[in-house]
């Protein structure tokens, strides 16, 4: 027992504490408290994240094994906050090991797809970077994955945002978007693992979004579907790129009957605004520094639009036309995607002068637009991608 005026264990035939000097035979001894049980339904650490309670591979299988086969469960349970480091590694681990495997049923089964499936191997230009190596693409692919983590994160909390489904921050979508690379583990299966893991990471990401922000499905489903759209497109996108395209040319006809007046105006820098156009060029320099040292065309998925339709989707040549860009090719580069290379050539222009009068604080040129005018430039903006698209499907 213990002595209720010191807390210290005594003996039970004493009558008078060794510790104090109480007498014990006047206080009643009352058993210790049973602990609280933590509350039932709430978020606790993954086992990845109790590893060192578990061990590292118990907390790696369990957590895979979780988040593929009871996502609804993992993700619902997953806390949303606790850092970054945990869920990053965690994903570094299954995304290399889906590199690996891909790279090696690539070697292991390079004749048998050039024979019968040629449409699965990467677009032109992959030969650039066949003789890289397995240590070389080691040492590499950590950072294009860390990279892909926090990009794919940010767009996809972007979309979010943009249903207002987003109820927790950054973090929360950047843990499902690193748990949700357990797919990755599906590149272990030759021919039909890269169709597996596109199609299980999609139900993870919706699964994970939506119980990890405790939103609707419907939003989730949205944020993780919008970019493989706007990626991707579709021929009722081309339909509807056409029929803008013809209103847009009848309006450019219109404009040239009229007097055309340019306002430039000097926008001072307001403490609150943000460099959009640094976030963005910082993002297309960061682009062209991958396609110039890493090899981002044997990393990178084909596109599964132009193999499921043999067209080519808005986007197609884009991965290929920022390498041609950053080892000094810019006439392949357009070749590759017109459009892309312009707006990436632009994107790098306006970061430099940006970056320029952020730092001399300088006022910022502009041009000043009315509400039509903005109209018109939209209508211009959607023939150029329609017009560029028209022209990946001529010369492919």
């Amino acid at each position: 027992m213990f002595c209720p005026h010191c807390g210290k264990e005594v003996s039970d035939a004493q009558n008078f504490c060794q510790h104090c000097g109480a007498r014990l035979a006047e206080a009643v001894i009352q058993p210790p408290l049973p602990e609280t049980a933590p509350p039932s339904g709430g978020r606790e650490k993954t086992p990845w994240e109790d590893r060192e309670a578990r061990g590292f591979f118990a907390g790696l299988f369990k957590t895979l094994n979780e988040s593929l086969f009871r996502p609804s469960q993992f993700f619902k349970k997953m806390p949303v906050t606790g850092g970054l480091t945990d869920p990053m590694l965690y994903g570094l681990i299954v995304g290399m090991a889906g590199v690996m495997f891909s790279y090696f049923w690539r070697i292991l089964l390079h004749g048998v797809i050039q024979n019968t499936m040629p449409w699965m191997q990467s677009a032109a230009g992959q030969h650039m970077f066949q003789g890289v190596s397995l240590s070389l693409l080691a040492f590499l692919s950590p950072f294009l994955i860390i990279l892909w983590l926090f990009i794919s994160s940010g767009i996809l909390h972007v979309c979010l945002m943009m249903v207002k489904g987003a109820k927790h921050g950054f973090e929360s979508t950047f843990r499902v978007i690193a748990y949700g690379g357990s797919a990755n583990i599906f590149m272990a299966i030759p021919f039909c693992g890269g169709l597996l893991w596109l199609v299980w990471t999609i139900v993870l990401y919706v699964i994970g979004l939506r119980e990890a922000h405790e939103t609707t499905g419907g939003k989730a489903a949205f944020a993780v579907f919008l970019p493989l759209i706007v990626c991707c497109g579709a021929g009722l996108l081309f339909a509807v790129f056409m029929g803008v395209a013809a209103v847009s040319m009848s309006s450019l006809v219109q404009m040239q009957r009229q007097e055309i007046v340019v306002r430039i105006v000097l926008n001072k820098r307001a403490p609150d605004r943000i460099e959009f156009g640094i976030i963005f060029g910082g993002i297309v320099l960061l682009a062209l520094l991958a396609g110039r040292f890493l090899p981002v065309l044997v990393l990178a998925p084909d596109c599964v639009f132009h193999a499921l339709t043999g067209v080519p989707c808005p986007t197609c040549g884009s991965t290929r036309s920022i390498v041609y860009l950053s080892h000094g090719a810019f006439v392949s580069a357009f070749i590759m995607n017109p459009l892309v290379a312009a707006c990436a050539v632009t994107a790098t222009l306006f970061f430099i002068y940006c970056l320029f009068t952020l730092v001399f604080d300088m006022p910022r040129i502009g041009v000043a637009l009315s509400a039509k005018e903005k109209d018109r430039l939209r209508l211009a903006a959607v023939l150029l991608v329609a017009i560029n698209w028209l022209y990946l499907i001529i010369t492919r």
